[in-house]
């Protein structure tokens, strides 16, 4: 094991005298949290030229740190080195740059070990907003609507779908067969869906059904799981969350 290891993280823009101090403030936090080991890595300075930033390993923890970085070039990366090595990527990619990660150890001997492509990353081709009949699948949590058109929102696993309408007969059926926060549903009709350049998943932009069919009871508890860990929800606030939904589902005829 080497005594010594120094990572130089190379911006291919800017230079120490120009680069914004915000700017790398975040180019530093993102590094900080790919290498990992918080307590055990320190910046150590930015050599002049292109901007490039210095970080030194205590010796204690280059194992550590050498194991996260080498499972970069794993078909497999995990998730939360994924995250923060995109996080960089990106940052290269708005700044109009590319970049490089290199690691010097006891001789000065300075080795390639990620090259991040920036702005050279091949851009995704946008499809635009694709119209198509589907199906939507998940448990209704939420109908709404005072007039001819209502609003049902969904709830797969920790996915809340929203920008849902149906016809205010449609929403009586589904709240006469008790689906409301109880039992799975598949909406059939016609949405609007664009492809996430960031994950290539495509997301629902709006969806308007014509035919459901139920698909199963869901247990209360489970419902109250899955609710709280849909971030952003508000139900993980909430004191008494089961009360909530009984008193939702004992409410059900409110849309009639």
């Amino acid at each position: 094991m080497p005594k010594r290891l120094t990572y130089k993280f190379t911006i291919g823009a800017f230079n120490p005298e120009s680069i914004p101090m915000s700017r790398l403030s975040e180019y530093m936090s993102d590094l900080a949290s790919l290498l990992g080991e918080p307590s055990s890595v320190h910046f150590s300075g930015i050599e002049s030229g292109s901007t490039v930033l210095r970080v030194d390993v205590d010796t204690e923890a280059i194992p550590k740190v050498t194991r996260r970085v080498e499972q970069v070039a794993s078909d497999n990366v995990p998730d939360d080195i994924k995250k923060h090595l995109d996080a960089l990527d990106k940052r290269l990619e708005e700044d109009n740059a590319t970049g490089s990660l290199a690691a010097c150890t006891d001789d000065d001997a300075s080795a390639l070990v990620i090259a991040f492509p920036g702005c050279e990353r091949p851009k995704p081709i946008d499809y635009g907003v694709v119209r198509e009949r589907g199906t939507i699948d998940g448990v209704p949590f939420s109908i709404g609507g005072r007039d001819n058109t209502v609003h049902i929102q969904l709830l797969d696993g920790t996915k809340a779908y929203t920008g849902i309408d149906l016809s205010h007969g449609l929403a009586i059926k589904i709240s006469d067969a008790k689906c409301l926060l109880r039992r799975a549903v598949r909406l059939h009709g016609e949405g609007r869906w664009q492809r996430n350049p960031d994950t290539g998943k495509w997301d629902l932009k709006h969806f308007k059904v014509d035919s459901f069919e139920i698909l199963e009871d869901v247990p209360l508890a489970e419902t109250v799981a899955e609710l709280r860990r849909v971030k952003g929800s508000g139900w993980a606030d909430l004191e008494d969350p089961h009360q909530v939904l009984r008193d939702l589902r004992e409410g059900e005829e409110s849309v009639h």
